[in-house]
């Protein structure tokens, strides 16, 4: 286990990191910076939950932007529960567990955020160890993205997400149906796509003060 600090949205983030676990990346800045712009336009939440939490950055990102009285961090992978607790191991209302998607979570929160996998890539089969197995998952396959984009309306009143325009669906197009509002959206372009991060607000989110 190491720590690595992480600039961005205009903070810089103390982070553990595992070579099991999915390190920061563009999309991570992307989704940082998103919810730092979210904060500026008035997203306030009491509540917090990260879903696929992986080193725990955005966890903690959310902590440092918006102040939360409660954090749960959600991730299926050992190693990533692991170095999760380690960055958020100064945060006494933050709690990491072990569990697959919003699968073993009741309730509702004021905002939801995930950088889940969303690409339709599968390369568990080429590990050699336990370790690059947990790892791939982080890529692929992107059911996860799925999952979460559906469990969204009955789980958080604001959500953060993170997708490709190679990703198998739209959230943004999937969680306007269920009555959710665009608020901020950070794109990083590639070569063969787009990444982007979008915070969505939907109806009665007492939290929102926009």
């Amino acid at each position: 286990m190491e720590t690595r600090i992480v600039e961005a949205g205009g903070l810089k983030l103390r982070v553990c990191t595992h070579p099991c676990v999915y390190q920061p990346s563009d999309d991570t800045l992307a989704a940082v910076e998103a919810l730092a712009r979210a904060a500026s336009l008035g997203l306030r939440a009491e509540s917090v939950v990260d879903l696929g939490t992986g080193t725990g950055i955005l966890a903690l990102a959310a902590h440092k932007i918006l102040e939360p009285a409660r954090i749960l961090a959600v991730d299926h992978s050992p190693y990533a529960v692991k170095t999760a607790r380690c960055t958020l191991s100064t945060i006494p209302q933050a709690l990491v567990a072990r569990c697959s998607g919003a699968s073993c979570i009741t309730g509702s929160f004021d905002l939801a955020i995930s950088n889940p996998p969303y690409l339709e890539v599968d390369d568990r089969e080429l590990a050699q160890d336990d370790c690059e197995e947990w790892l791939y998952t982080s890529w692929g396959p992107s059911s996860l993205l799925e999952d979460i984009v559906a469990a969204a309306p009955g789980l958080a009143r604001a959500v953060l997400i993170v997708y490709s325009t190679l990703s198998p669906i739209d959230p943004e197009r999937e969680l306007t149906r269920h009555g959710y509002k665009p608020l901020v959206r950070v794109e990083k372009r590639f070569f063969m796509e787009t990444i982007k991060a979008v915070v969505l607000v939907g109806r009665g989110l007492t939290a929102w003060t926009g």
